[in-house]
């Protein structure tokens, strides 16, 4: 192997370190993205049931209402 062919294994050997690199970072951003998209889910589901568990007490609370105002009066 010449001179010329050395060097040029080595730059080829550091552009791959280079994408490896890259490669990497994508990969952690996805991971972050994930754990995210994760908890977001989660906030998402529990503000669904909160937002149910609310319209049930609403509607109890309205029939309540109804039904001291039609026995009141």
């Amino acid at each position: 192997m010449n001179l010329f062919e050395a060097a040029g294994l080595n730059r080829l050997a550091a552009l791959h370190d280079q994408f490896a690199a890259v490669h990497n970072r994508f990969a952690a951003l996805r991971n972050q993205f994930v754990a995210m998209h994760s908890r977001f889910a989660a906030v998402h589901n529990q503000f669904a049931a909160d937002l149910k568990h609310f319209a049930a007490v609403k509607s109890q609370f309205s029939a309540k209402i109804r039904q001291f105002i039609t026995r009141k009066w």
